[in-house]
């Protein structure tokens, strides 16, 4: 939702995973790497947030996540 409301300006972009519920599905937005680069840089050097980035430990088993990459404004 963040990326959603501060990157496009739009909730039309949101896409729910996992449910036809939206209550109960995860909201979600796909970024172009141009996009997410951007968004990243703006958000670790401007708004001093922090990342993970979790992927599949396997992929045939998606239950099972582990943290591939973190980034904070001073690490």
């Amino acid at each position: 939702m963040f990326v959603a409301q501060n990157v496009y300006r739009t909730l039309t972009i949101i896409k729910y995973l996992g449910h036809s519920d939206p209550k109960r599905a995860l909201p979600s937005a796909t970024l172009s790497p141009t996009v997410f680069s951007n968004f990243l840089r703006d958000a670790l050097l401007t708004r001093g947030m922090r990342f993970e980035i979790w992927t599949a430990a396997e992929a045939r088993n998606n239950k099972n996540w582990k943290l591939t990459k973190q980034a904070s404004p001073g690490a």
